[in-house]
């Protein structure tokens, strides 16, 4: 590692908790704020084939971690999260899978990262030799569908609360493991009670919103269906299939507008039309997740008032499922329509 240091006299060293700083006889302060590596490097290390260094504690803060843009007229900003170096002796072949997995203390899983994933989210970029990989501290995001649109209100998962945790690195044949803490923010006097009633809260209402947005989807999926068994059926010859399809259609119609604002197309639309049960309830738990403190009694209450009404939504769609669902299947069984056909000409 190179440092482009001035040549001059250092007056100041501090070495404390892995950082470094220099300050010079002139103008010059230096920081180096993460010296895992340093400490941490062997030769027997270098001989592995794969090595994960015992990450330093991160604090979890909140601000601006951004990168500026050259010419850079002022630092950069700590980054907001726990940074990962680790090792490979060899270029990662094409059907070499590297892993990067975050745990609770529990040994849960709360994130896994893959240089080959399934969503961009999850991409971990590795090459030979040394690489770092910096976690955000977030958990997973609750599930959306295509298009959605949300005003004032967002997906994100919570952030992880300070304890205990651990990172498995895995290449599909070499697995390191190390442990790490996540430190509360010094300046912050919320208790981690107050921390973990945030957590707890988010996480319940993103797991409110997979499970509407799996709904939707359900439906959006089945109405196509339905659109597909209504071109190849005649409806003279089939009039009780014809009007369960109707009947089917305006209730998966109401309940879908019920939970989402279906009129969104772009993200002002929402200044036009009133938000639905998703976006209340995903407003509220975006406004909670802010900072570090436990949701409010108002938040909870009305958190609790909107899961209320989207249950009931719910229930209409799984009795729905369980009922004129399984009625239109044995209706079409038993009138032996072809599963495959060549849709019926348009009158």
């Amino acid at each position: 590692m190179q440092l482009n240091l001035p040549i001059v006299p250092i007056t100041d060293m501090v070495v404390k908790n892995k950082n470094l700083i220099a300050a010079t006889q002139g103008r010059g302060v230096y920081i180096l704020d993460d010296l895992t590596v340093f400490h941490q490097l062997t030769e027997e290390v270098m001989e592995k084939d794969l090595h994960l260094f015992a990450p330093i504690d991160a604090y979890r803060l909140g601000g601006f971690n951004g990168r500026l843009k050259p010419p850079k007229r002022a630092g950069q900003n700590h980054h907001n999260g726990v940074g990962f170096y680790f090792h490979l002796k060899d270029e990662p072949g094409q059907k070499d899978t590297v892993t990067l997995s975050v745990l609770d203390s529990t040994g849960d899983t709360i994130r896994t990262f893959s240089s080959m994933p399934n969503e961009k989210r999850d991409s971990l970029r590795v090459e030979k030799g040394s690489n770092v990989f910096l976690w955000d501290m977030y958990y997973p995001k609750a599930e959306g569908f295509p298009g959605m649109i949300l005003w004032a209100a967002n997906l994100n998962g919570p952030r992880a609360v300070p304890g205990e945790y651990r990172a498995v690195l895995s290449n599909g044949r070499d697995k390191v493991e190390q442990a790490f803490n996540i430190l509360a923010d010094q300046r912050s006097t919320s208790s981690q009670a107050d921390l973990q009633a945030q957590f707890n809260f988010v996480q319940k209402t993103n797991q409110k919103l997979s499970e509407t947005h799996k709904a939707i989807k359900e439906i959006r999926t089945v109405r196509e269906q339905l659109k597909d068994l209504e071109k190849r059926i005649d409806s003279l010859e089939y009039p009780a299939i014809d009007q369960l399809i109707d009947h089917m259609r305006l209730s998966m119609k109401s309940i879908e507008e019920a939970l989402y604002q279906t009129k969104n197309q772009s993200g002002q639309d929402p200044l036009n039309y009133p938000i639905r049960l998703n976006n209340k309830l995903a407003a509220v738990k975006s406004q909670a997740s802010y900072g570090s403190f436990a949701p409010t009694d108002q938040a909870i209450a009305v958190a609790d008032s909107i899961t209320q009404q989207i249950d009931e939504q719910l229930t209409l769609w799984y009795t729905m499922k369980e009922s004129d669902l399984r009625s239109l299947n044995d209706l079409v069984r038993k009138a032996q329509i072809d599963l495959i056909a060549v849709p019926r000409d348009e009158e």
